[in-house]
């Protein structure tokens, strides 16, 4: 049964990247019909070295944070300690490379670009370190609020630069924005949690288990920017603007699922494991709600696109429509990964979320590498086929651990699938009846159509899912 505060930790957290990623994705559409794809791709190029020299400084110590059995007076202040210099040092050290790494994207106004979004790495790695304590003692309503200020503070300076001529500047603006509210809202709401103590024996346990967890969180991001970065240094801006968008258009479906699930999985899976509970039938149920809302949300994408693109975004982006339907495979993979590597961390196994990220690098480089070359469909196509060769490995990984067999696993996700079925009956039935998916109409009249039914579908078949309605609804009256 589905607990009052575990469910209330999931809506904050669904909440927050629904809410949050919805505004940001609002600024986000305003500000493609303002700029150019060149734009969005300098930016992106800047973006990917800021946001892996920031999961650098952090020293893989989130997940300890939030893992750890108990956390005694003073551990906050000591990871600060550790990670907020190795930030200083680290921006100093971006700083230096960044007129190399404008060399090797062709494009000189990146080294500007990374000179002025480099004071995000100190900032948003103090700010996620705080923000790890508050996912300890699940205050995701708090973080929530935090997210949805910063994501209307930056896209709103983001859209008046862009209004007034700024181009890419506005989009620096915007993060620079975003990272100092979050990081100002987190610092005053933990501030109980900060102090001037150092604990070296403290330190010692945490970076024990953080060390193998920053190689896999270093991996998982080069893991996802991968193709971005191959694009970028083989294909030129341009194109990695317009791969950019049609990647972050599926990502944010991508986070709303995967991200806003693991979040809440895994204090709750560690939690259960320090209590001595059964992992297996909680992850199972975690697996369920991912595929429940994972399903739907990928087929839409991938039929609206068309009609999205063009009437949203605009003839400059024509280019991204199909490039948004394969990624939406890569997606739902991606959802996976997130979901198990939360697992592995909960049950204190961060060094097999490690080498499977190390393998899942090693493949990607060498078919994104090979692939690129050939176009932007073929990068895409090579990062999908990755996903595909590794998750399935790393998942079989973790089912032998928790005792877990695949028949189950596939019995979890039995409901979503069949679900599914409707959803594509209504569409085929919309677009031989009332017009096809051409039409701007589309983008109105689709979603609730195929969502009811789905929905219908889904409470027919799986009798889990209407008792934990009922309950829900029982305890938020």
């Amino acid at each position: 049964m589905v607990t009052r505060r575990t469910s209330s930790a999931f809506f904050w957290s669904a909440f927050e990247r629904f809410g949050a990623q919805g505004i940001a994705v609002l600024f986000m559409l305003v500000l493609a019909r303002l700029l150019d794809p060149a734009d969005f791709g300098a930016i992106a190029a800047a973006s990917m070295l800021v946001l892996i020299v920031t999961q650098a400084a952090k020293l893989g110590v989130e997940a300890a944070l939030i893992q750890h059995r108990t956390l005694p007076p003073g551990g906050v202040s000591t990871v600060l300690w550790l990670c907020v210099p190795l930030g200083v040092l680290l921006t100093v050290l971006l700083l230096l490379c960044a007129p190399f790494v404008a060399m090797a994207f062709g494009a000189p106004r990146i080294e500007l670009y990374l000179i002025a979004m480099s004071p995000i790495v100190p900032v948003s790695a103090f700010e996620g370190l705080l923000t790890a304590i508050l996912r300890r003692e699940m205050r995701f309503r708090v973080i929530a609020l935090r997210s949805l200020v910063g994501q209307l503070g930056g896209g709103a300076v983001g859209v008046a630069l862009a209004m007034s001529g700024y181009g890419a500047w506005a989009l620096v603006a915007q993060s620079l924005v975003f990272a100092g509210l979050t990081c100002v809202l987190v610092t005053w709401v933990a501030r109980g949690h900060l102090s001037l103590r150092f604990r070296p024996d403290l330190a010692r346990d945490l970076l024990r288990f953080g060390f193998p967890n920053l190689g896999a969180d270093l991996l998982t991001i080069y893991n996802q920017e991968s193709p971005r970065l191959f694009v970028g240094l083989l294909l030129g801006v341009e194109m990695l603007g317009i791969f950019s968008l049609a990647y972050r258009i599926v990502m944010l479906a991508t986070n709303l699922v995967g991200v806003t699930i693991s979040r809440v999985a895994l204090p709750l899976l560690s939690r259960i494991v320090r209590e001595g509970g059964r992992v297996d039938e909680t992850y199972l149920r975690v697996v369920s709600l991912a595929g429940l809302a994972a399903i739907p949300a990928f087929f839409l994408i991938a039929m609206l696109s068309g009609p999205f693109v063009t009437f949203v975004l605009g003839s400059q982006w024509l280019d991204a429509r199909p490039l948004i339907v394969i990624l939406c495979f890569l997606g739902a993979l991606l959802v996976l990964n997130f979901i198990n590597g939360s697992c592995l961390n909960a049950l204190g196994l961060p060094k097999i979320r490690f080498q499977f990220s190390l393998i899942r690098a090693s493949v990607g480089t060498v078919m994104l590498a090979l692939a690129t070359p050939f176009g932007l469909y073929a990068s895409v196509g090579a990062s999908v086929a990755r996903s595909a060769i590794v998750e399935p490995m790393q998942c079989d990984a973790l089912l032998r651990r928790i005792g877990v067999g695949w028949s189950d696993y596939f019995k979890s996700l039995a409901a979503p699938v069949f679900g599914l079925l409707p959803m594509v009956g209504v569409t085929l039935w919309y677009e031989m009846s009332l017009g096809g998916l051409g039409s701007p109409l589309a983008l109105v009249a689709l979603p609730p159509l195929t969502l009811a039914m789905y929905g219908i579908a889904v409470l027919a078949v799986s009798p889990r899912w209407r008792g934990d309605l009922l309950a829900l609804s029982k305890q938020w009256r």
